[in-house]
């Protein structure tokens, strides 16, 4: 994440930075920027609206995983934004405005784009922050959800409520809200006016964002605590817990498909004939048993192993952020500082995108909506005749294999 490296919005260079150095660091700010990022954000901003898309219809909203993972893909939609007006748009826009700060660092005047950004900082550097808090907290509140899910699966669809659900996202966006509070007094914007009487705008850090506590609390250890070491210590556990179950599970499926195995079943008792005909009776319906337990293991685990890949490409994309924010304090103006900040931002942006891949790639029913969605009408839930008798003949269908599987797990009883 960005939040604690883009305070600082002056273009001017430490003076241990040499011309060279200066101009090299500018060109790969231009490349990594302006022709990576901005593609990539701009895909970004497509895949997450339609994943909200996806996720908002009838046959999706009501699972609570997938109520963070709507949520999600809004933050991460507002942090791509950032990515496109606050760095790419700004050094392809204004690239000659900073070769010439570079050349000439007490410029008497600014580009229109830089002053527009200067003018909203102060007010877009709060919402940012919050959204890319947001972001990381809905990641872990996701994982936790999975991990009910896993360990208590029978008591998860009450505790996993809707209703809880809504409470646990706007918690948590209060909690982030409070947490960059602070941030609203950091920046204050201020006008200027230029020797060819133009005014433009120029940012600063206030008294109040220069203060020692406030560094200390929100640009040390707060952040440290807060935005990296809960969250990534949280993750980091949880998602070894849902190895374990998910381990546990697996053995657990496997005890449960050869109780219902009767040849395994009738040779362990040493009874092979005193149930012989039932099971010639009952074989087709065991079958239909077997069939809807592997299913439904499968289809959890397919849903479980998506959450954690999300985590882990968070861990990926967000852990060399950690790295230079903790360095950032003590290194912040040399060269190796100013050239891997923009690939740390790459990683982040490509962090907001990834998720729709994950997506596809183990949700064999957000698959099946988003052709619905693109390819079938008269299934979309705003095409309210062809989707209500839709609806219905699915429901029809699924309580007839209901019907059909309780039938089949009595009559196994039965027979054990």
């Amino acid at each position: 994440m960005v939040g604690n490296l883009t305070s600082k919005l002056s273009s001017n260079y430490s003076t241990m930075l040499t011309f060279e150095e200066k101009i090299l660091i500018v060109d790969i700010r231009l490349f990594v920027y302006g022709w990576i990022v901005l593609p990539i954000a701009l895909i970004g901003l497509i895949l997450n609206g339609f994943t909200v898309l996806v996720l908002l219809h009838p046959r999706m909203r009501n699972f609570s995983t997938n109520v963070y993972l709507t949520t999600l893909s809004i933050a991460n939609m507002v942090c791509l934004l950032n990515f496109i007006f606050l760095y790419s748009l700004r050094y392809l826009v204004s690239y000659e405005y900073f070769i010439k700060n570079v050349h000439q660092p007490y410029v008497t005047d600014i580009h229109p784009y830089e002053s527009f950004i200067n003018l909203i900082y102060g007010i877009w550097s709060p919402i940012f922050t919050t959204f890319q808090l947001y972001a990381i907290y809905l990641t872990v509140a996701v994982t936790i959800d999975r991990w009910i899910y896993v360990t208590w699966p029978l008591k998860a669809d009450t505790i996993c409520t809707m209703k809880n659900t809504f409470r646990a996202v706007v918690f948590i966006f209060i909690f982030c809200f409070v947490y960059n509070l602070p941030r609203w007094f950091e920046i204050e914007s201020f006008a200027q006016v230029s020797v060819t009487n133009r005014t433009y705008y120029q940012a600063r850090t206030t008294q109040f964002g220069k203060h020692y506590i406030f560094n200390q609390i929100m640009r040390k250890y707060g952040y440290i605590i807060f935005v990296y070491g809960l969250p990534f210590s949280i993750l980091l556990f949880v998602n070894m817990g849902i190895v374990k179950k998910m381990i546990e599970a697996k053995k657990r499926k496997k005890n449960l498909l050869g109780q219902y195995d009767h040849s395994k079943l009738l040779i362990k008792n040493g009874i092979r004939t005193l149930h012989e005909t039932k099971r010639t009776k009952t074989n087709k319906k065991s079958l239909m048993l077997r069939s809807s337990i592997a299913s439904t293991f499968k289809v959890d685990r397919k849903i479980t192993l998506m959450v954690m890949a999300v985590v882990l490409a968070f861990f990926i994309c967000q852990f060399p952020y950690l790295v230079l924010n903790i360095l950032a304090t003590a290194h912040a103006d040399t060269k190796w500082f100013h050239i891997t900040k923009p690939f740390c931002d790459l990683l982040a942006a490509l962090n907001c995108c990834i998720n729709f891949v994950i997506y596809c790639f183990f949700g064999q029913n957000f698959r099946d909506i988003a052709r619905v969605v693109l390819f079938n009408p008269s299934f979309h839930p705003y095409n309210r005749s062809l989707y209500i008798k839709s609806q219905n003949e699915m429901i029809k269908k699924n309580s007839y294999v209901h019907t059909e599987t309780r039938s089949a797990m009595d009559a196994n009883m039965e027979a054990v």
